[in-house]
């Protein structure tokens, strides 16, 4: 199966259902089942008070903790139903290839590993 390391907090509100799209520079030909690899950095500068701010929002609307998230790790799979650059979601970033996903499904147990640039392949069972 494909997979597709992504940083956190995103991967886990991918796996939640609530984030459906995957804003990437690059397209992909590939439909169909994807990993989510939760990468083993967090995304967002704390630092920086922007930053901070959305993460603030993201911990208070949707639970998300930085330090209870799984980093370094496959966490679910994912459909990958369409790749395009039209806007129809709140998560697509204007400018970016939109990576339109459904039906994510989280692992019973996170299978730990390292990820890779691009899209790569994983034996996992669901």
């Amino acid at each position: 199966m494909k997979a597709l390391s992504i940083r956190q907090p995103w991967a886990e509100l991918i796996i939640r259902g609530i984030k459906d799209v995957e804003n990437r520079s690059w397209s992909t030909e590939h439909r169909g089942p994807m990993a989510i690899h939760a990468a083993r950095t967090f995304d967002l500068n704390l630092n920086d008070p922007e930053e901070r701010k959305e993460y603030e929002y993201l911990r208070d609307e949707y639970g998300i903790d930085k330090d209870a998230l799984v980093y370094g790790a496959l966490v679910g799979t994912v459909e990958v139903v369409e790749v395009t650059k039209q806007v129809k979601s709140k998560w697509h970033v204007q400018g970016n290839w939109g990576w339109y996903l459904a039906n994510p499904k989280r692992l019973e147990k996170p299978v730990q590993m390292r990820g890779m640039p691009g899209l790569f392949e994983v034996n996992i069972t669901k």
